[in-house]
């Protein structure tokens, strides 16, 4: 910044990501408070691929151990009582540290698929209780998890996906997800009926298919 300032070479000790994203795990463990919801959910939907699922799990794990409280399920980090009570607070807690709060709503219809995805990537969890997470899930919102699923399947494919949405049906090359200025999931593809690309709302997609065409893509997939 000034020409004749001194090179100063400061280490400053910060907690790793992966700690980061485990600490705020834990916090929404052990409590119920807006903000532990929203940044979980932050760091799932915007840096799950700078994430470690294996050592982050691990470090969670460690530190719900350290503190006698037990993890057993998905449903003790995102139960349906937690989202209630959260109901008549979200804007309260959050509203003032965000430009624009995410409705509650839409993380709850978001978070519970990422986790999902996150705590059984890899070798994070055993197959058994992986399984038993995706039941867990599969109780409170398989709509929302069947559909997503079914999107990376036919990204990681390279097959188009039959959807619809707004009542009509087309033919879509998926490519990313994206989220909204809201905070809802969309997906990112090519429609064909339209010759342009789109964003679909996921949870506002009313039926989905993968076909057996299969499409080149014309953008990175980042999907898979």
């Amino acid at each position: 910044m000034y020409d004749d300032a001194a090179e100063v070479a400061t280490a400053v000790p910060c907690y790793s990501l992966n700690e980061i994203f485990a600490e705020k795990m834990r916090a929404l463990l052990q409590r119920n408070r807006a903000r532990d919801l929203y940044d979980v959910w932050w760091l799932l939907a915007n840096r799950a691929m700078e994430l470690d699922a294996r050592t982050a799990m691990q470090l969670f794990r460690e530190k719900a151990s350290s503190k006698g409280i037990p993890f057993d399920s998905l449903n003790e980090l995102v139960s349906r009582e937690k989202f209630v009570s959260l109901e008549d607070h979200w804007d309260a807690q959050i509203g003032h540290q965000l430009p624009s709060a995410p409705p509650l709503a839409n993380v709850q219809e978001a978070i519970q698929a990422l986790l999902v995805d996150f705590i059984t990537a890899g070798t994070a969890a055993p197959p058994l209780e992986a399984a038993t997470l995706r039941r867990a899930a599969s109780g409170g919102l398989p709509t929302f998890a069947g559909r997503r699923s079914t999107i990376v399947g036919a990204a990681r494919e390279r097959r188009v996906l039959q959807l619809r949405y707004s009542g009509k049906w087309r033919h879509v090359d998926p490519y990313e997800f994206v989220f909204g200025k809201q905070g809802d999931e969309q997906l990112f593809g090519f429609e064909h009926e339209a010759g342009h690309v789109k964003r679909f709302r996921v949870h506002a997609i009313q039926g989905l298919t993968i076909t057996d065409q299969r499409f080149v893509p014309h953008y990175p997939v980042l999907i898979g």
